[in-house]
């Protein structure tokens, strides 16, 4: 059971009990529980769940790159925003996706991640991955079926 359901009910002909209207047009739905995690739970670690969608990709773009956003979960893979440093658990062969979404140039011993290269579709070599940035930003796209 949620603690809070909220939104602006624009889509919704009746909100269920307990549901928190937010009338504000100029944000989604997701931007306005980001501002409300934000107010009521300062410290928080916000992962999104479900934002992804196959016939709106402005929003599912809004999810991916907002700052506040640690992981997003689709339901085959695992987006995670790195900032500094990510270490991952994985299944050697598995695919790892790094997209620069804010200004990264990185090299490694086998990739080649700036604005002239993609870090898509790479194939893990070991059982733990570590990306560790200096500067910028990069969503890191990982396999992941949920059950």
């Amino acid at each position: 059971t949620p603690h809070y359901v909220l939104g602006d009910a624009d889509s919704i002909k009746q909100p269920p009990i307990n549901f928190q209207t937010i009338p504000d047009q100029t944000t989604t739905d997701l931007q306005k529980g980001i501002q409300f995690a934000k107010q009521h739970y300062p410290n928080c670690t916000i992962d999104a769940f479900c934002v992804t969608s196959h016939d709106r990709l402005d929003h599912t773009m809004a999810a991916l790159l907002h700052p506040d956003i640690t992981t997003v979960y689709t339901p085959h893979q695992k987006i995670t925003h790195v900032t500094t440093k990510l270490q991952l658990p994985i299944t050697t062969g598995s695919q790892v996706s790094v997209v620069n979404i804010a200004g990264c140039q990185w090299s490694g011993k086998d990739i080649l991640l700036d604005a002239d290269h993609s870090g898509l579709s790479n194939s893990s070599t070991t059982e733990r991955v570590t990306i560790t940035l200096q500067s910028g930003r990069v969503l890191v796209i990982t396999e992941q079926l949920w059950k």
